[in-house]
C-alpha cells in the first residue's frame, strides 16, 4: 500500500485529495496536530492493497493507525516498532502473513492492538509483558501457536484479551488472576488443556469468558 503510488490510490474507495498539491493534512484519512504533523492514518474499509510501507516509520508523531477491513498483504515490518507515540494500531481483517515483530512489543504507549483475522503465525511471546498500558488486545482468528506466557499477568491494565481461533496450547496460566481490570476474555477454539485456574476469580470485573472449543477439564 505505498501511499505515493497513484495506482493504489486510484483503486481506493475514497482517495479525496490524495496525489494532489494539497497539504497532506487535507488528504482523506489523514489526521494532523496543530503543528501539521501527521498523527493519524484512519482508512478502514477503503480497499487498500499491497503492503504497509516501511517508511511509515518516518511519521514519528503517529498515534493512530486504523486500516481495518482492507486487502493489505505482506508482513508487519519491524519499523512499526519505531512509532514510539503509537496508541492505537488496528490492522484487523486483512491478509497479513508472517510473525508479529518483536519490536512491536516495545511500544510503551500502545493501548489498543487489533491484528485479528489475518494469517499471522508464531507465538504470543513473553515480551507481551512490555505492554504496560495495553487495554485491548485482539490477536484472534490467526494461526498462532504455543502457550500463553505466564507474564501476561504483568499486563495489569488489560480489559480485553482475545486469542480465539488459533492453535494455542498449554494451560490457562494462573497469573491471569492478576488482571483485575479484565472485563472480557475470549480464547475459544484453541488447544488449551488442564483446568480453569481458581485465580480467575480475582478478576472481579470479568463479565465475558469464552473458553469453549478447547480441551479444558474440571468443573
Amino acid at each position: 500500500m505505498p501511499p505515493t503510488d497513484p495506482y493504489y490510490a486510484f483503486h481506493w474507495k475514497n482517495q479525496t485529495r490524495w496525489m494532489t498539491t494539497d497539504h497532506v493534512c487535507n488528504w482523506f484519512g489523514i489526521e494532523c496536530d496543530e503543528s501539521r504533523d501527521v498523527t493519524g492514518i484512519v482508512m478502514q474499509g477503503n480497499t487498500l492493497h499491497g503492503n504497509i510501507p516501511t517508511h511509515i516509520a518516518l511519521l514519528t508523531r503517529l498515534s493512530t493507525i486504523n486500516m481495518y477491513l482492507n486487502e493489505i498483504t505482506g508482513t508487519l515490518s519491524s519499523e512499526l516498532g519505531m512509532l514510539k507515540d503509537l496508541v492505537v494500531l488496528n490492522i484487523s481483517r486483512n491478509e497479513i502473513t508472517g510473525t508479529i515483530p518483536t519490536k512491536l512489543y516495545q511500544l510503551k504507549f500502545l493501548k489498543f492492538l487489533d491484528l485479528s483475522t489475518n494469517r499471522l503465525v508464531g507465538t504470543v511471546p513473553s515480551e507481551i509483558a512490555n505492554f504496560t498500558n495495553m487495554e485491548y488486545l485482539d490477536l484472534g482468528a490467526n494461526d498462532l501457536s504455543g502457550s500463553i506466557p505466564t507474564n501476561v499477568g504483568l499486563c495489569t491494565t488489560l480489559r480485553t484479551l482475545y486469542l480465539y481461533h488459533n492453535k494455542i496450547n498449554g494451560t490457562l496460566p494462573s497469573e491471569i488472576g492478576s488482571l483485575t481490570s479484565m472485563e472480557s476474555i475470549s480464547i475459544y477454539a484453541n488447544d488449551l488443556t488442564g483446568s480453569i485456574p481458581t485465580s480467575i476469580g480475582m478478576c472481579t470485573q470479568l463479565t465475558y469468558l469464552a473458553l469453549n472449543g478447547n480441551k479444558i477439564t474440571g468443573t
